[in-house]
């Protein structure tokens, strides 16, 4: 999901929130995955099929949606499951849904379904990933690599979205600058703790690069006390 329903507060959110970014924390592709005995290969196969998209009001329903969207996907092309994580792999290893919309690896769920049965993640032709990537903001591009679990034998292009952690306008500077330095200094340990966060070095050289208004995705921008924080630690001009 991208931060323009909080923002605005559309459903799920009831009433607008004054969002603004602390950092980023990482590039997580959410993908599809499929029984590795079916027919399925691409993204744009699932068309007359019944995937499990997650819970309805979740954002990552949100953001099968718009993958669907940009592939020209309509709402009657294939039948939604709307199912927690866990849900969607137990119906994808009964065969009772075709695929199964997942969310940024490594997590437990897609780890457990890869060793119950043998999986295949969905490819993008090209001009669907380069569509799906101009009309979602919040995306990039993103390879999974061999190995991540198993059935991935080879590295497979992803959609792979921004995960930023956001504070309230409103939030003391102080309290947001502290708890950003505290991010940036220990970049390297969380990475080596959590493969989740083994890019957050990464996303810190972009904003050296000069790459802020990336990250500053629908409209919201760093909170006051981050940017100090970047600017401290010789991330920002």
């Amino acid at each position: 999901m991208g931060l323009q329903p909080a923002k605005k507060g559309e459903p799920p959110f009831e009433h607008p929130i004054e969002l603004q970014v602390a950092a980023p924390m990482n590039i997580g592709p959410n993908f599809f995955v499929a029984r590795a005995d079916s027919r399925l290969r691409k993204v744009s196969d699932l068309r007359g099929r019944r995937v499990a998209v997650g819970l309805k009001s979740n954002g990552m329903t949100q953001h099968a949606e718009a993958v669907f969207a940009a592939l020209g996907i309509a709402s009657d092309d294939l039948e939604r499951v709307y199912v927690d994580f866990a849900g969607g792999a137990d119906m994808l290893a009964a065969r009772e849904v075709d695929a199964q919309f997942q969310c940024p690896i490594p997590n437990r769920v897609m780890s457990d379904l890869a060793e119950r049965i043998r999986v295949r993640v969905l490819s993008y032709d090209p001009p669907h990933l380069d569509a799906a990537l101009k009309s979602i903001p919040h995306d990039r591009p993103i390879v999974m690599r061999k190995g991540s679990f198993r059935g991935v034998d080879e590295d497979v292009p992803q959609l792979g979205v921004v995960n930023l952690l956001v504070t309230h306008a409103h939030i003391d500077s102080d309290t947001v600058r502290h708890i950003v330095r505290a991010i940036v200094s220990a970049a390297i340990e969380l990475g080596r703790l959590d493969p989740l966060f083994a890019g957050l070095t990464g996303l810190f050289d972009a904003l050296k690069s000069g790459s802020r208004a990336a990250l500053e995705i629908d409209g919201v921008e760093f909170h006051a006390g981050a940017v100090r924080a970047y600017a401290e630690a010789g991330l920002l001009k």
